[in-house]
């Protein structure tokens, strides 16, 4: 499949720490624009395998942002100003991102998975002046059916890399992405 795509929002939301307060920001306008193109082929009846990449221009069409002047406390100098943002991205936007996953069914009842993920650079604040740098994890998993009963063994992040999946506070705080992981789920169906 293949999709292109133009999105346009009008008077979005969004907040800013100035001077330590959380103030909210009125956006005129947010575009993004991209090409998105995926892939699934199963060779025969026990194998699968599926992919897709995704490409993102969004951009501020219009927002003047406050922010905090830095000649504050001079003579005649306001606490905040006006900067254009116009033609910026909007944080944690990737313009990259990509899949890709294989399942093998060795057996009736087995089932063996596996995904590569990958998110690209984004910008961390609404200035462009940070970079979140983009980043690939894989998980696998494996899984026994029984009757009703579905077992299954994920694994997360198997490579244990350190990543940022977010980015908050004008770029100043990022969330660290889930480190290696392990879930074991029994499922019941009726």
């Amino acid at each position: 499949t293949a999709a292109a795509y133009r999105i346009e929002k009008r008077d979005l939301l969004t907040t800013s720490i100035i001077n330590g307060l959380s103030v909210a920001q009125a956006v005129g306008q947010q575009s993004s624009k991209g090409v998105e193109l995926a892939a699934h082929w199963r060779p025969d009846a026990r194998f699968d395998l599926g992919a897709n990449v995704a490409y993102t221009a969004a951009r501020y069409d219009d927002f003047a942002e406050t922010v905090a002047n830095p000649r504050a406390g001079q003579p005649g100098e306001p606490a905040t100003v006006l900067v254009d943002r116009s033609g910026l991205t909007p944080p944690n936007v990737p313009r990259w991102t990509a899949n890709l996953s294989a399942v093998y069914r060795p057996a009736d009842a087995w089932e063996i998975g596996a995904v590569a993920r990958h998110v690209g650079a984004r910008q961390a604040n609404n200035a462009n002046l940070i970079e979140v740098p983009g980043f690939t994890v894989l998980d696998a998993s494996v899984a026994w059916t029984q009757g009703r009963w579905r077992y299954a063994l994920f694994g997360r992040n198997l490579g244990d890399r350190l990543y940022a999946d977010w980015a908050i506070n004008q770029g100043l705080q990022q969330r660290v992405g889930d480190r290696r992981a392990f879930e074991l789920v029994a499922l019941y169906r009726f």
